[in-house]
């Protein structure tokens, strides 16, 4: 009777053994497996080309490392507040490639517009475009002259348009690194066109004025930000001051 007892703990004590090396076995491979798993970054919807990615339009997700794609974003900061240029499908991995900073001119002006405005080109000679020394990223006020009336009651007054308005675009130069003020100081063509950031409203304003009169740029100092409140100066007054 006493063997049979020892008999049956010892099938019990290998049993007992033979349980605890499988589970020693499979946490072991359980853990060289979550070694090679990766952290990404994926859609969690849908995102349309050209739309401002926000928080709630991803998520983390791991997966095996031989299937995250080689430009996958690991940390959301990264792609918050960045622009799809194509569109990214729910699940699908987030690729740096495909994003754009709002303000980068690399993948074209309408990138750098900043939301709620709209660029608008201005036509501008030697004269109105401060001798062309004008650069991506100066801000500019605009007076414009225009003709009131008709005939003997013909007035001509000159007033401020626009302040403290950013310039995106100098010709076709969207970087002030592409400008060269040596070449400009020694001649060379003066850019036909400035193009401005402004809101709808403002751009009314603006395309008024410079299809019914005369504009001129001011360039301001890269620290003055504010405003000036002049009324407009019509030419009897002027003339009447002299």
């Amino acid at each position: 009777m006493g063997g049979r007892k020892i008999l049956i703990f010892a099938v019990f004590l290998s049993l007992v053994t033979a349980g605890s090396i499988y589970y020693y076995l499979i946490q072991l491979k359980t853990g060289a497996g979550d070694s090679d798993y990766k952290t990404v970054i994926v859609a969690a919807e849908d995102v349309p080309k050209n739309t401002l990615i926000k928080r709630e339009m991803l998520k983390k997700i791991r997966i095996p490392g031989e299937y995250v794609d080689p430009n996958a974003v690991t940390n959301i900061g990264e792609v918050v507040g960045k622009i799809s240029s194509v569109p990214i499908f729910r699940g699908q991995q987030i690729n740096r490639k495909v994003l754009v900073a709002m303000g980068d001119y690399s993948k074209g002006l309408s990138y750098r517009v900043p939301q709620g405005k709209r660029a608008v080109s201005v036509a501008v000679n030697e004269v109105s475009g401060v001798s062309g020394l004008i650069i991506p990223g100066d801000r500019v006020d605009v007076v414009a002259t225009l003709d009131i009336g008709s005939g003997q009651y013909d007035i001509s007054q000159t007033g401020f348009v626009l302040q403290n308005v950013e310039v995106l675009a100098v010709g076709k130069k969207l970087d002030v690194e592409q400008e060269n003020l040596g070449e400009k100081a020694e001649g060379s063509s003066v850019e036909k066109t400035v193009t401005l950031a402004v809101i709808p409203k403002e751009a009314q304003s603006l395309v008024l004025a410079s299809e019914k009169g005369v504009i001129r740029l001011l360039l301001r100092s890269p620290v003055d930000k504010g405003r000036v409140n002049i009324n407009e100066l019509r030419l009897q007054d002027f003339i009447t001051r002299r």
